[in-house]
This record gives structure tokens, sequence and C-alpha cells, in this order.
């Protein structure tokens, strides 16, 4: 008789965009995963309050008692944003109400305070960065933590052998860097700190890029499910209303849209055979001296079969889907 196995624990970090909604609730309603918290950032695709509403307004459709951390506001150097009209947009859910929770966002703790009290519990905790890494950098800085590090990050950001995503999105607001990734973009020198950290330490970073994305777009193999599913429970119809309305948009702007942040989560869940990784050492570009370098925010890759970080390659995006779809939609 075969032992089941525990549910993997897994903090999020989180920007709460569109995609992190539907990362969240991949892990909320898979047995696989177990979410012990959840710190949100202000530096990412929603503005900072509607984030920390959102975020407790999922987890209460999701039935799930995640606790809820206020991060960063702002990012560790620069000004690089999200085009406003997006922020905007992704802020009010594209419209959609979700019944309001009954947790108050201003008596919400700070990220590195949630943070921390989730490792004294799950020690091997799995952290999922799907928002960038300004709030672990913030963390990995503050000495009062040194004995409490997550041992393992799983995190979408960066584009190894594959273009960036800055110069693509609502009339490129960064037309001339074709090779940063937002999550990295936004704050690249919390990402390369926090990338070296765990490169140094010899800590286990798993990254899920653009390359991985490209693989599974969003398209009508998901919206049609969900959409026309018989039985329309609460979260079928929110993700079935996101979803639609995000294809619908890139549909209308002229460029294919990806699972970015879901993907992630699906690698903590059921990758397996269906992911390749390949080792080696990373470093992103800062650029210290060119805040407007058409290169700031560069991943860049090593080959190295012995370090403990890689980034992955989808083998096979029907596994991806079935799972997303067996895992969201009602029986």
């Amino acid at each position: 008789m075969q032992t089941k196995k525990s549910p993997v624990n897994v903090f999020i970090d989180s920007d709460l965009g569109w995609d992190d909604w539907c990362a969240i609730s991949l892990l909320a309603q898979s047995s696989a995963t177990n979410i012990v918290g959840l710190s949100v950032t202000g530096c990412g695709e929603a503005y900072f309050s509607p984030a920390l509403q959102n975020a407790l307004d999922i987890l209460n459709l999701l039935e799930c008692n995640a606790t809820v951390g206020k991060g960063a506001t702002a990012p560790t150097a620069y000004s690089n944003v999200f085009p406003s009209d997006f922020r905007k947009n992704v802020s009010s859910l594209f419209g959609y109400t979700l019944q309001r929770s009954s947790v108050d966002p201003l008596q919400l703790q700070s990220a590195e305070v949630v943070l921390s009290n989730a490792l004294t519990a799950f020690p091997d905790l799995i952290y999922l960065s799907i928002g960038g890494f300004t709030n672990l950098y913030n963390y990995l800085m503050n000495d009062k933590y040194n004995n409490l590090i997550p041992k393992s990050i799983v995190a979408m950001c960066g584009a190894v052998n594959v273009p960036g995503n800055i110069n693509s999105l609502f009339s490129a607001a960064y037309p001339t860097n074709k090779v940063a990734e937002w999550n990295i973009f936004i704050d690249p020198v919390a990402a390369q700190y926090v990338i070296q950290y765990y490169q140094d330490n010899n800590l286990s970073l798993r990254i899920s890029p653009l390359d991985a994305s490209y693989q599974v777009p969003l398209g009508p193999n998901v919206v049609h499910p969900l959409v026309t599913h018989r039985n329309q429970d609460p979260l079928t119809l929110f993700l079935g209303y996101v979803l639609s309305t995000r294809f619908n948009q890139s549909q209308s702007e002229g460029y294919p849209e990806y699972f970015y942040d879901p993907l992630a989560a699906w690698t903590i869940i059921d990758a397996g055979v269906n992911v390749t990784y390949i080792n080696g050492d990373f470093s992103v570009n800062t650029d210290f001296d060119n805040e407007e370098s058409s290169s700031l925010g560069q991943l860049t890759f090593k080959a190295n079969p012995s370090s403990l970080s890689c980034y992955g390659l989808v083998n096979s995006p029907d596994a991806f889907y079935t799972t997303f779809l067996n895992t969201i939609l009602p029986i």
C-alpha cells in the first residue's frame, strides 16, 4: 500500500496580478500543497492597498486561512513600474467584485513577521516568489531573521534564452529593453541580491523563466472549459471571468498572453518528469550608472552541474493544462 504524501507547505510572495490570482487558487485547491502564509508587495502589477484587500478577498473565496503580511511599497532602487492603466485594471480585479473578507487590512502584520512565523512553524517550507524579490530582500537584510531563512525558493522570473516581456505591455512603456522580465525588472537590485545570496549559501533556487512561460499560452483550451462548466461555483465564475477577460485583452492588444505564475506554482505540485531542469549560476544586470539601460534587469545564466540553482523547461504543456483545470474545476 502506497503511503500518501503530506502536502508541501508553501509561502507565497505576490504582487497580486491576474496570474497570481490563478497561482494562489491552484495551490489552495490542490491536495498536494498547503499555503502557510502570503506576503504582498506594492511594487508590481497592483497598487498596494487594493492588492492587500484583493489578497484577503481571494483567500476568503478559497476558504484559505493563510495569514497575509504587508510588504514593500517601493522597490529597493530605481523607479521601474508597470503602466498605470494596467495597474488600475489589475487593482480592480478587472472589474470583478468578490465578497469582502472580514479581516481588516489595516491590522495586518508586516511581511517579515508573517514569514518568520511561517518558518518557525514550517522550517522546510517552499518560498514561492511570484511578485519580484523586494520583500525577500528586506527580510534577508534584517539581521533579526538570520536563523530563519527559507531553504528553497521557486520563482517566476527572468528570461534565459528568449526575449523579455518589458517592451510588449500596453504600448511598451520601456521600448528599448528587449531582454528583461517584469518580476526582475521591477527591482533588479533586490533580485540580484537574493539570487546571489542563495547561490553563495548553497540553497535551492528553482526558476521558472519566460522560456517556460512561453510554452504555455493562455487560450480557449483553458478559458472555454471554465466559462462553460456545468457547475459555476464562485471560484469557477471568478477565474472564468479573469482568464476570458485577460485573453480578450491580449487579443485586442495584439500579442499572446501566458500562464506565468500558475506555471511556477504547478512545478511545486506536479512537475516530475514534465519539467527538465538545467543547473547553473545566475546573475542580474543592475546597471547602477544607467536607469535607462536597455539591458537593466537582464538575467544571465552559466551552466554549472554542481549548482543548486536551476531553471526549468516544460516537457508537456498539456500536463500543466490538465492539472490546472482538474484542480480548479468543481466535480
